[in-house]
């Protein structure tokens, strides 16, 4: 069942991209602090294949389907769907992110990023549900059990990997009127998230990857006028090798571990080798004053992005030392209109209010989700 291991590590994977959203070219001036408050809610329960089809979660599992039609109809009933059982996915992000900028001079700005997850939860189960007539007629008839309707599930919250980074203006200004204005950023990822034991905690899941990573950003921006620019945003992120613990007698995530192994109910720490991420966005920004100093600004991105999977090396007492390549590279094609309300009154407090919707146009190997934001960026002068 190695589609277990990949759906688990895939979907920590998603986490650290959540919210993924584009950054302009502009630096806040010198003493001004943003604070920015991220509301996410992500939902999937199907998935973009190989190539590239959407399936159900169950299929992309490969959950066999259970078909009961046969034995019930010889008990006695009618033959009917709900007698017919098929794996269901259910993957769901609650997260709010609280992020701290500030211009250091009027070229360079630094930025701290705080996640926070209230909910991540992975559900497969069987649908319709398995009745307990099913469940005893089988066993009467065969000598053997069905399984359970709760083939796994997994909740996690709490503070994830927190960032820290840095930004510098390397072209234009903030306040030209035409041509290109540019600049670039470095970031670290901190592996600040709780190192998630699956032996103690077995319906627990990693909130981040727990390892430090570093990033390469270049925001691009080509002002047209003053109610219109156009943003190229891209980076290239590099995840560092770590550590991850695993339950070593979890052989349906891990199936070819056999059980009774060395390390009985223990985890075990098994080295991790993650691949790299890039990802581009194209978004065209269009304001619309409103009134004096309040705007209405309309905003649609397109963003590709892409992943290589990452490598599981076990020791050699616990599986031979295998190697164990996800095989797994994913890609995503997004699209996300965003409305945005502005007040620069400096009387009252300036602030900008988004509210995003992202769909998943096209990918390969990723979930197919509905991803809801609701942003609030308020503005002060620190020094």
């Amino acid at each position: 069942m190695k589609r277990f291991s990949i759906i688990f590590v895939l979907f920590f994977v998603v986490l650290f991209f959540v919210p993924s959203s584009a950054d302009d070219a502009l630096v806040f001036p010198k003493g001004v602090v943003r604070f920015l408050y991220y509301n996410t809610s992500m939902t999937a329960d199907s998935f973009f294949d190989e190539d590239g089809e959407e399936i159900s979660g169950g299929d992309y599992l490969g959950i066999p389907v259970i078909d009961m039609n046969e034995m019930m109809t010889w008990w006695g009933y009618l033959p009917h769907d709900y007698y017919i059982h098929k794996g269901k996915l259910d993957l769901t992000i609650m997260r709010s992110d609280f992020i701290f900028d500030v211009g250091v001079t009027d070229k360079i700005s630094v930025r701290l990023w705080f996640p926070y997850y209230f909910k991540k939860q992975t559900k497969v189960s069987f649908y319709p549900p398995i009745n307990g007539e099913e469940y005893w007629l089988y066993n009467a008839l065969t000598g053997d059990d069905l399984p359970s309707n709760q083939i796994v599930e997994k909740n996690a919250k709490g503070l994830a990997d927190m960032m820290v980074g840095y930004k510098q203006q390397i072209i234009g200004s903030n306040d030209i009127e035409r041509g290109l204005r540019m600049a670039y950023s470095v970031g670290l990822r901190l592996p600040t998230s709780e190192d998630w034991d699956p032996v103690t905690n077995p319906h627990g899941d990693r909130l981040d990857d727990g390892q430090m990573d570093v990033g390469l950003w270049l925001h691009v921006d080509y002002v047209i006028n003053d109610n219109l620019y156009i943003n190229l945003f891209t980076k290239y992120e590099h995840q560092m090798p770590g550590t991850q613990k695993i339950n070593p007698n979890d052989t349906v995530t891990w199936p070819f571990l056999a059980p009774g192994c060395p390390y009985d109910n223990v985890a075990v720490d098994i080295d991790y080798e993650p691949g790299t991420y890039m990802f581009a966005e194209l978004e065209p920004h269009y304001k619309i004053p409103l009134k004096d100093k309040a705007n209405l600004e309309l905003l649609l991105s397109f963003a590709y992005e892409k992943e290589e999977a990452g490598v599981y090396k076990f020791p050699e007492e616990l599986a031979g030392g295998i190697e164990l390549d996800l095989e797994d590279d994913w890609e995503l094609i997004t699209i996300t209109p965003t409305f945005t309300i502005e007040n620069w009154d400096k009387d009252a407090v300036p602030f900008e209010f988004e509210i995003k919707y992202t769909y998943a146009y096209d990918g390969k190997k990723y979930p197919v989700f509905n991803r809801w934001q609701f942003n609030l960026k308020i503005y002060t002068k620190l020094f």
